[in-house]
This record gives C-alpha cells, structure tokens and sequence, in this order.
C-alpha cells in the first residue's frame, strides 16, 4: 500500500539508516519496497512530489555532502560507496 512505501521511505530513506536502498537506484527502491515499480513511483510522486530517481538521487547527493564535511575520507572514496 501507499502507507508501506511512505513508511519505508520515512524509516530507511530520509534516515540514512540504509544506503544500500540506494545503490540500485529507483529499481532498487521498488524492490525493497516490495511493491512494483509503478506503484512506487505514483506513492512517491504523491507524498514526495518528485520521482523515485529524483528523490534517490537527491538522497545519495545529501548522503554525500554529509560525508564530505563530517568525515576525513577522500572525494574518490565517498564517490566510490
């Protein structure tokens, strides 16, 4: 349902707790979701108003610049996870 994939999006997405929701893009997000990509990407649409893949992609871009002041690790490890 909707409720779910709000939920996970809530609980793992915007708390970082688990990047590799991730890496597989918004594919990956579906499969974790356990629903089908279509319905994710019209749950996201309608609670995110943006895309499965913008909201990823905005997620990892946050992900990153959180890693670039909060950690000694290079450009090229944090681009790397």
């Amino acid at each position: 349902s909707g409720k779910d994939v709000r939920y996970l999006l809530v609980t793992r997405g915007e708390a970082g707790i688990d990047r590799a929701l991730f890496r597989d893009g918004a594919a990956g997000f579906a499969r974790v979701a356990g629903r089908a990509h279509p319905h994710v990407s019209r749950t996201a649409r309608r609670y995110l108003d943006q895309s499965p893949s913008d909201y990823v992609n905005a997620q990892r871009m946050a992900w990153a610049a959180r890693r670039l002041s909060g950690s000694t690790d290079t450009l090229a490890e944090i681009a790397a996870d």
